[in-house]
């Protein structure tokens, strides 16, 4: 990434993100949760955080413990990303599976 691209305010392209004839999202949510989770700092630091900090204190390590700050994180991640084909709400399947794949890449960390 150049520096100028950094500082160029960029017009948010929907139909990028949309296949037109299927109209569903055509890429990994899962997978784009976690990369938001993990670089945005307002959802990292308010979110995540507090419940990592937990586990490493010796808190009860268990992936669904993540779900309240996957929700938040989610309902941030629709504000910024405003993609009418993205669900409004998380449905349980997909946020158990971004919670057991944060949770993956923090037991891998230590």
């Amino acid at each position: 990434m150049r520096i100028r691209e950094l500082f160029e305010v960029k017009k948010f392209k929907e139909n990028e993100y949309v296949d037109i004839g299927d109209h569903k999202i055509n890429y990994d949510l899962v997978d784009d949760m976690v990369c938001f989770m993990n670089n945005d700092d307002g959802v990292y630091r308010k979110n995540l955080y507090p419940i990592i900090s937990n586990f490493k204190k010796g808190d009860s390590n268990n992936a669904q413990k993540l779900k309240p700050a996957v929700i938040d994180a989610y309902e941030t991640y629709v504000e910024k990303y405003p993609i009418k084909k993205l669900p409004s709400t998380l449905n349980n399947e997909t946020c158990k599976k971004i919670c057991e794949k944060f949770y993956d890449e923090i037991t891998k960390e230590k």
